[in-house]
């Protein structure tokens, strides 16, 4: 059997251990193919070592980009813009949430007393429809010709927690109810803008509230509101933007 110098290439007997031409060590065949497939055998384990390192560094520094990129720019979400609207609802002004929570067409008292035809006397009938005041009583007034006959309704309880200041108001105030993102943002000098619409509910509605007649006698107090604002984002913090803002948004 003969075998090839591995560094000059003469054939060479198998049983020389140096290469007469060139002098260097000579290795038979059988040894240098044993060798070649050992190394062939360590690339082929080392590739998918190498892809899988490859493949981890690079997640690794996608996802190190996009924690990045979100903290420079946090997105719109519920969750986020939840707070900010919930403390803004509780500072909304009283006279701007009134029109959809207290009625005022007469000045509504403990107790009222009308005449036979004063004109809310129709009103306050309704109201005893749905609890708020008790069934009139009659008061006779005056002497002779001169007789008069009165009613005089006294509230009912939740007719009395429900008086405030001469109006009659269904609920203590309003609450979130819920949050509807806009489909998308704008840009507005170095603003990020985005119009949402926060659905306003009754907070602890009062009992006659719930009466099916109350939408019928007060169609203007309304349970449920959408209230449509405008939320900006300004160097990674959002928040809700002032009325003048809004105004110049839209």
């Amino acid at each position: 059997m003969t075998k090839s110098c591995r560094e000059c290439g003469a054939d060479l007997d198998d049983a020389v251990h140096y290469c007469g031409t060139c002098g260097a060590r000579a290795i038979s065949s059988t040894v240098l193919a044993r060798l070649w497939a050992q190394r062939a055998l360590v690339r082929l384990q080392w590739v998918p070592t190498k892809v899988w390192l490859g493949s981890a560094a690079a997640l690794a520094l996608i996802v190190f980009a996009t924690t990045f990129w979100l903290w420079l720019r946090p997105p719109a979400s519920v969750k986020r813009f939840t707070p900010l609207v919930e403390a803004y609802v509780r500072a909304m002004p009283a006279e701007t949430t009134a029109p959809w929570l207290c009625d005022h067409q007469i000045a509504y008292a403990p107790v009222v007393e009308v005449g036979a035809f004063d004109a809310r006397r129709q009103l306050l009938e309704k109201l005893g429809v749905i609890g708020v005041y008790e069934k009139p009583l009659l008061k006779t007034v005056g002497d002779g010709a001169n007789t008069q006959t009165r009613l005089v309704f006294k509230a009912t309880e939740a007719g009395q927690a429900a008086i405030h200041e001469g109006k009659l108001c269904a609920a203590t105030g309003f609450r979130l109810a819920g949050i509807t993102l806009g489909d998308h943002t704008e840009k507005l000098g170095n603003v990020t803008a985005m119009k949402i619409t926060a659905q306003l509910a009754w907070q602890d509605p009062l009992p006659w509230t719930q009466d099916r007649d109350t939408q019928k006698v007060f169609p203007a107090l309304q349970a449920v509101r959408e209230v449509p604002l405008y939320m900006a984002r300004t160097e990674r913090v959002w928040r809700v933007m002032t009325d003048a803002e809004s105004a110049a948004a839209q």
